[in-house]
């Protein structure tokens, strides 16, 4: 909630400094930037910093999603090997009581 509302201060930020450049250079041009196209404009900005914040926000949960499950395909490696060891000791134990049986 509160990384949302710091994300709106900076987009209005952002808006409020790139509509102080375009109403500067509006100035200086020989054409004037009529006041709908500034707000569409701006609307246009602020719709795609929206856009732009959900993708960081989506990035940062598929982050924490990959390092959930990089830790699980560890355990889970880790734990097959431990099993892994578990049956060879078996198998060995096996086959060196079927020899003794033998002989």
């Amino acid at each position: 909630m509160e990384r949302e509302r710091e994300r709106e201060r900076e987009s209005t930020k952002q808006i409020a400094a790139l509509t102080s450049r375009v109403m500067s250079n509006a100035e200086t041009c020989d054409e004037d930037l009529a006041y709908g196209e500034l707000a569409d404009t701006c609307k246009q900005l602020e719709e795609h910093i929206n856009i732009t914040n959900k993708l960081k926000d989506k990035r940062v949960s598929n982050q924490e999603k990959n390092s959930e499950l990089s830790n699980k395909v560890t355990l889970l490696n880790s734990q097959f090997s431990h099993v892994t060891k578990q049956v060879k000791r078996v198998s060995i134990g096996i086959n060196n009581s079927s020899l003794r049986n033998t002989c």
